[in-house]
């Protein structure tokens, strides 16, 4: 995947939605056998029962930029913040990943 590829994919977020890697991927050891991604949204910007049809455009662009399969966990930064989900599954910032896009 290159810079650019990268680019155009956090460029698919809705505003102020971020994205997180977590899972297998971020392992040592044996290659992993998908991406798991964390997209946290604000609720104000991105109403829960149009969630998904407005981060279509980055899902899309996820599932055809990396060569594995991409599995998708989409929470509001309060549920995000109530399951501690970052912290407990040492989710990266895909911004943290890139930090020059």
């Amino acid at each position: 995947m290159t810079d650019c590829d990268c680019r155009t994919l956090i460029d698919r977020l809705p505003s102020r939605s971020k994205a997180y890697v977590f899972g297998s991927c971020l392992r040592s050891g044996q290659p992993p056998a998908d991406i798991d991604l964390l997209i946290v949204y604000d609720p104000e910007v991105c109403p829960p029962e149009k969630t998904y049809d407005l981060h279509a455009p980055f899902i899309n662009a996820a599932r055809s930029t990396f060569d594995l399969p991409v599995d998708f966990t989409l929470l509001t930064f309060k549920e995000e913040r109530d399951s501690r989900f970052v912290e407990d599954t040492s989710a990266i910032s895909l911004h943290v990943l890139w930090p020059n896009l």
